[in-house]
């Protein structure tokens, strides 16, 4: 297989055309991610990964944060048993920017810690390029984010085992160093997010946190 063959269709635009390549990766990522992997360059453009990422990731984001700001404000709605003061009304944007955000600094911040810690262990044989260019990839079945309920976590943790075979399949290294690489920095990114959503709230509406 040439290195021209073996690109994405998404890393083909010009000849596939953006539509066509869009939806070819996605399902060539989530069909058969061993063999995509296995045939992905770890050299090449990470921009245009990113922009797949965006394309697969944030879209579905914006809608979830819409629909758990909905959802946020009828349960204190329900909660609470006398009208709402002005000043605890949740501002409809915080989580409609707060999800796509966060899942955005979450990759890159994420990626960034396996990264380091395989290249302490001396397994980064992909580089930089190739942990993001995996990772962004990895994002094909975000698309799943779109269908209510049971989209986002189920997209979430088909997205997580995509990233698993990718990182592993591009630094080529073991099962269990790289579990021991891809759990810390996950752990470590879910306190954050937790602690970045507690902050926001105690800025923006601090009486909510005594409703809990």
């Amino acid at each position: 297989m040439t290195e021209e063959s073996a690109k994405p269709a998404w890393e083909q635009l010009r000849e596939v055309g953006p539509i066509t390549a869009f939806f070819k990766t996605v399902w060539s990522v989530t069909s058969r991610p061993v063999e995509f992997f296995e045939t992905l360059p770890s050299r090449g453009p990470v921009a245009v990964v990113l922009l797949f990422w965006s394309l697969t990731t944030l879209p579905p984001m914006i809608i979830a944060g819409i629909q758990a700001n909905a959802f946020l404000e009828e349960t204190i709605s329900m909660m609470m048993t006398a009208p709402r003061p002005a000043y605890m009304e949740i501002p409809w944007w915080l989580l409609t920017i707060a999800a796509p955000l966060m899942q955005f600094l979450s990759l890159l911040t994420g990626l960034a810690a396996v990264h380091m810690l395989l290249q302490m262990m001396g397994y980064a044989s992909g580089g930089w390029s190739g942990t993001y260019r995996a990772g962004g990839y990895a994002s094909g079945p975000a698309v799943l984010g779109f269908v209510p309920l049971v989209g986002v976590p189920i997209a979430a943790i088909w997205v997580a085992l995509l990233q698993f075979i990718a990182l592993r399949r591009i630094h080529k290294v073991s099962r269990g160093i790289l579990l021991l690489a891809y759990l810390l920095p996950v752990l470590l990114i879910l306190f954050i997010g937790v602690a970045a959503v507690l902050i926001v709230l105690s800025i923006v509406a601090p009486d909510l946190l005594n409703l809990f």
